[in-house]
Order: structure tokens, then sequence, then C-alpha cells
């Protein structure tokens, strides 16, 4: 990940003749402007998109104007915000922005400077214990909104996010599941998905989520099988503009399908006989 970084860093910012530095190998007397980078500690796991951590970034200058501490802060933010970058898919990560911190005057180094925060998102390693299949409604459903949104996204994930994903895209994944009774016959599974939209800009993100929510609504049913005529009704669905796409999702969608409870076959009664008369002395015997 470290590597990936300075790679990134080194292309977009050629002003500081590679100097991209950890925290514990730069010094005072270090040749200004110069950046560190600075690992924090990994949080937030998700196991549909592998492990999320923090770093940040310092851009140090000559003690003269914050002016080129802000270009440096901006091409830092422009070189790794929303890029994909590694040269394999073990080592594949994105960098996206989280703010910066306020100016600071370092006065022991003789430098201004200010922190460019990025969380970054390490994508699922290309091999994983056991299979991975997705349930067909997933799969289904991402098939679906990919011919919905042909022109707006290049591609509809299900399940993982891939770890050479393209942006504009989005991710379909499971959040939860309920069963209702529907009477002794059958039930209704009802799935609760939640969408991921990966933009390259908030812009982008709000409008395909718009779009998508409109053709869902309008939609009422989402093909399953169409071979078999099996559909997906759908329950509710919900955006919320943004949010953290690789965290919370901007889409929260139900969908429900009835299911026939499983019976076993029994012999059919067909005729039954009866001779008319009524005992009136036994049943008061047995009512006694």
């Amino acid at each position: 990940m470290r590597e990936a970084i300075r790679n990134a860093l080194i292309e977009a910012i050629p002003e500081v003749e590679e100097r991209i530095f950890e925290p514990h190998t730069a010094t005072p007397d270090t040749q200004k402007p110069y950046l560190i980078v600075r690992e924090m500690t990994e949080t937030d796991n998700t196991a549909w998109a592998g492990y999320r951590a923090r770093i940040e970034v310092w851009p140090y200058c000559e003690q003269s104007s914050y002016v080129e501490v802000d270009k440096l802060a901006k091409k830092i933010s422009n070189a790794l915000d929303k890029q994909l970058l590694g040269t394999n898919d073990t080592d594949t990560i994105t960098c996206i922005a989280d703010g910066m911190s306020d100016d600071t005057v370092d006065k022991e180094w003789d430098a201004l400077t200010r922190c460019v925060n990025f969380y970054v998102l390490a994508l699922q390693p290309a091999i994983l214990q056991g299979p991975i299949i997705n349930d067909n409604w997933l799969t289904a459903l991402a098939e679906w909104s990919k011919e919905k949104l042909s022109e707006q996204v290049t591609d509809c994930y299900s399940g993982i996010l891939p770890t050479g994903y393209k942006r504009p895209s989005i991710l379909w994944r499971f959040d939860g599941m309920d069963v209702e009774e529907c009477g002794a016959l059958g039930f209704e599974v009802i799935k609760n998905i939640t969408c991921h939209i990966f933009g390259r800009n908030a812009v982008e993100e709000l409008n395909i989520a718009m779009k998508l929510i409109e053709d869902i609504k309008t939609a009422i049913k989402i093909p399953l099988d169409v071979k078999n005529r099996w559909y997906m009704t759908v329950k509710d669905v919900s955006g919320h503009f943004y949010t953290d796409a690789l965290k919370q999702g901007q889409i929260k969608l139900s969908l429900a399908r009835k299911v026939k409870r499983p019976y076993v076959e029994a012999p059919l009664m067909m005729e039954t006989y009866f001779d008319g008369r009524i005992n009136l002395s036994e049943i008061e015997r047995r009512w006694k």
C-alpha cells in the first residue's frame, strides 16, 4: 500500500523530486518541499470489500507563504482521491479524500505544512478460501441494473467489489433477510439489499442514484428467472445521498418473493359410505 501511494505521488508531483518520506526518515535539514506519508490503524474491515485504513500526507514547505502549501495539498488530493492504485490484484487500493487540517507552523523544522487526510480501501484479495457463488437474487438485480444504467456506468457488481473495478459503477450486496408467514401453504422471503455507487465525483453519484431509484419504483417487479416467470417484488426503496459510498451506500432496497411451502403427496379419499341410521341409545350411553 505504501509503495502504491508513493508511486502515485511521485508521478503527480514532480516538484518534490521524489522526496516522499515516512515520519521517521525525514529530518529538519531535509530539502524542501517534501511530503511525509503517515499510515494510521486499519479499521472498519468489511467482508465485501477488504479493509479500511487511514493515511495522512503532510506537504512541508519553506516558511514564506501558504500558497505553495495550497498548491501541493491540491495536487496531493487530485493524485490520490478516488484513484485505483497498485500494479497487481493483491495490492490494489482506492484512496478517498477526507478533508484537510488547519494550516500549521512547524517551528522546530522551520516549515509550513497542513495534513491532507484520506481513508484507504484495500480491496478483496484475489485468492479467497472456499467457493464464491452469489445468490441468484443479487445476480439478477445486477444484470437488470446494468441494462437500465447502460449509459451511466461501466459495470454493475454483486456481492464483492472486484480488485479491478472501474468508475462509474455500482455494487449490490445483502444487508439482511426476513421471512413472513403467508398461511399454511407458503411464506414470503424478504431480502434487504444495499447499493454502493462509485462515481468519479459526488454529482455523478447523485445522478446515478436518482435514476436507479426511479427505475426501481417504475418497474415494481424485477425479473429473477424470465424462463420460469419468477419475479422479485419491490417492497421499499430509499435514497441516502451524500453518504459514504464505501461504508453505508446510497440506496436501500427491499425485495420480496412468495415461496410455496413443500408438502408430501398423500393418497386421496375416493369415496365414503354411510347407512343413514342413527343409534340414539348408543349416543345416550356414551354421554352419560
